[in-house]
């Protein structure tokens, strides 16, 4: 059974690739998101499933994290 986050996700994930924005499959990364609200949102397990549903469409390349890519840079 799919949670209320899960199709959440799903629809983002259709909206973003139905609106056309990934042309020539481009290489994106994924920023963390905060939850603003009183609620626990385990909103690392909604990223991991917006990414994991956009790379399977084949229509975007994901690159490392930006804090990854920050940490590197301090380097």
């Amino acid at each position: 059974m799919r949670t209320d986050l899960q199709l959440i996700a799903e629809k983002m994930v259709g909206s973003l690739l139905e609106s056309g924005i990934f042309v020539e499959r481009p290489t994106v990364t994924i920023s963390t998101v905060k939850n603003k609200t009183s609620e626990y949102i385990d909103t690392t397990n909604v990223m991991n499933s917006i990414q994991t549903q956009l790379t399977k469409s084949g229509k975007v390349r994901f690159t490392r994290s930006m804090a990854e890519m920050q940490a590197q840079d301090a380097v």
